[in-house]
């Protein structure tokens, strides 16, 4: 779902699990997942190094709420969510998505040892 969004240059603002619904039905024994709470989302040029830039802080963000909220599972579902990115994902924008998440990665780490 975030590949999709992405896609269409649309950054989310603040992917956290929280801001993901599952809805079970019963009756037909079968669930769907929903993306709510778009208050800081934005609309981006598609082909950008901003929007580059903006669709690996929302994975990063995910990362960070996953790692924080479902602490056991939290590299499985992270190594999930990268893969079915790059599944969904045009494969050179996949890349260069992933490749800007590891910067800024270590920008993140960089800034919680420094202050």
């Amino acid at each position: 779902m975030v590949a999709s969004l992405h896609a269409v240059g649309l950054i989310h603002g603040d992917l956290t699990t929280s801001n993901f619904i599952v809805h079970e039905s019963p009756a037909s024994n079968d669930s769907s997942v929903f993306i709510i709470d778009f208050g800081l989302a934005q609309q981006c040029p598609i082909h950008s190094d901003a929007t580059l830039e903006a669709k690996a802080v929302d994975l990063y963000v995910l990362e960070r709420a996953i790692a924080s909220v479902h602490v056991s599972h939290a590299k499985e579902y992270l190594d999930q969510v990268l893969r079915a990115y790059e599944a969904v994902s045009a494969l050179e924008d996949a890349q260069l998505v992933l490749r800007r998440l590891r910067v800024v990665r270590a920008r993140g780490r960089k800034r919680s040892m420094v202050g």
